[in-house]
């Protein structure tokens, strides 16, 4: 994975801008130590697994790196207004989305990684939503469900250089992995799973039927969803996304307080 050389007390503090894809690689890179802190455990436990060498420094940044997006993204279950991860995203069914509260102009369905992403920076939150009668609406930035979870997670890895793609099968999506990693002095592909509607991240490689012969888009077929949308909008350039001051302040201050 690609690093850039800029601080983000730069970025907070006003004196730069930076795209979103930037951004997520120095908050990344500036908080490597706490991290590491955070995810050891969970680093040693995937190495004896998978047969991995956990002294070797390429496969430690290159787990850490990748758990650390994941983990900022997920959420554990898909119910209406979960929002366990990081970044406290919250996930909600289609239906529900006719009951937030949001500017005529955003869109409340199909949430590519523009718009996800874009909400998810911006400088106040533009969504509220009443997840219990009579209680207190709450605010948030951006939201989605699992396939709009996994396009912005796999867009933002895809301008990273890596290797990821977007699965679905029976009305659910997840990301497909394939990272490098070190097992006896060997350079291998490793291929690991990653659920950030349930929290999962294992190595597993999901083998789908390649047959596909719809003679027009069907929703209902993974491999129309997969081929002609999910991925394909993945694809699409994000790098013009500008993460604002406030923004920036606010995720730096939820990434340090999880991690303490």
């Amino acid at each position: 994975m690609k690093t850039i050389m800029i601080s983000l007390f730069i970025c907070v503090n006003g004196f730069a801008q930076i795209n979103v894809v930037n951004f997520f690689d120095l908050l990344y890179s500036e908080n490597s130590i706490k991290i590491e802190q955070s995810y050891e455990e969970v680093y040693n436990l995937f190495c004896d697994q998978n047969g991995i060498d956990k002294n070797n420094t390429h496969n430690e940044g290159t787990f850490y790196k990748l758990y650390f997006l994941h983990k900022l993204f997920t959420t554990t279950e898909s119910m209406d207004c979960s929002a366990n991860g990081i970044l406290e995203i919250p996930y909600f069914w289609s239906d529900s989305r006719d009951y937030i509260s949001a500017p005529d102009n955003v869109s409340l369905r199909d949430r590519t990684p523009e718009v996800f992403l874009s909400d998810l920076v911006s400088s106040k939150p533009q969504y509220s939503y009443e997840c219990e009668v009579g209680e207190k609406e709450i605010d948030f930035y951006t939201f989605g469900w699992c396939a709009e979870r996994e396009m912005a997670f796999v867009s933002l890895l895809r301008h990273m250089g890596v290797e990821s793609y977007i699965l679905a099968d029976g009305g659910h999506a997840w990301s497909e992995v394939h990272i490098p990693m070190y097992i006896n002095d060997r350079k291998e592909e490793i291929i690991i799973t990653i659920d950030n509607t349930y929290g999962d991240f294992y190595v597993y490689e999901h083998n789908f039927c390649c047959f596909h012969d719809c003679e027009q888009y069907d929703y209902n077929c993974s491999n129309c969803l997969m081929v002609e949308f999910y991925n394909p909008s993945a694809n699409r350039s994000i790098e013009h996304i500008l993460v604002s001051k406030f923004a920036a302040e606010r995720i730096n201050k939820l990434v340090s307080n999880k991690l303490n």
